[in-house]
């Protein structure tokens, strides 16, 4: 009798173990299977991502979850530019009349939807004086002026061109002064990182929220400094800007 109840006892003791195992198994399994839900290593957005953080375009510092929601917020915001009231009011009533002149000013804002920055969506540059936009093309290049004319042809003649002007003359021309003194024939990098107090790594939009903010005597753009800024929040960033002109291809 005692022989047959240690062996139930063991067969009890066995059975319990195989089902310990079997669940542990279940978890793991299960486990494994959502983290290989959640690991985007086979999108291709993922894919793109880790590539724009090789080729050292995007600071490590932004996370893909970040990028994403850079991305969507960015894709939104350029929709809302091309379906407000504004943007059909402008373009409509300047385009086709003797008013669609216009004259650069310094400190105005340019964005347009057209880029050949490696599919990265808008680009911004800012008008240092009455002549010359200042901007950063891209990767492998350092920040650089150009005259309307060449912005048109690089970017205009593939899409369409916003300009926005701050209400305040006197801080468009300290944010215009600011980034001629900053960028104009720096050396500075191309780089979208998260730090918006540095200028030997920039983008495009960064130089022109910083030159809002850093420029006039108080800072006429929204904090903080660290983040990212795209080309198509800078109307909301930066205080005063009213849309001026319009240009489309």
């Amino acid at each position: 009798m005692k022989g047959t109840t240690n062996e139930i006892l063991t067969a009890t003791m066995l059975k319990k173990i195989l089902l310990f195992f079997i669940a542990f198994a279940m978890i793991v399994g299960v486990g494994t299977f959502a983290l290989a839900e959640e690991t985007p290593n086979s999108s291709k957005e993922y894919l793109e991502y880790l590539q724009l953080v090789s080729d050292g375009i995007l600071d490590e510092e932004i996370t893909f979850e970040y990028w994403q929601q850079l991305n969507e917020l960015s894709s939104r915001l350029e929709a809302e530019l091309e379906q407000s009231t504004q943007f059909t009011l402008v373009y409509n009533s300047l385009s086709s009349s003797s008013s669609s002149s216009y004259s650069m000013e310094a400190g105005d804002v340019f964005i347009t939807n057209a880029t050949s920055s490696k599919g990265l969506t808008g680009h911004a540059g800012i008008a240092i004086s009455s002549t010359k936009i200042l901007h950063i093309a891209g990767p492998d290049h350092n920040p650089e002026t150009v005259t309307l004319s060449q912005w048109h042809t690089t970017y205009t003649d593939h899409g369409w061109t916003k300009v926005y002007r701050h209400e305040d003359s006197e801080v468009a021309s300290a944010a215009a002064k600011w980034a001629k003194d900053t960028y104009e024939g720096s050396d500075a990098e191309y780089k979208i990182d998260m730090r918006l107090d540095t200028t030997h790594e920039t983008y495009c939009s960064k130089i022109v929220w910083q030159a809002y903010y850093y420029g006039p005597d108080s800072h006429h753009a929204n904090g903080p400094t660290i983040g990212v800024r795209l080309p198509y929040d800078l109307p909301i960033t930066i205080h005063n800007l009213s849309l001026v002109k319009t240009f489309d291809d």
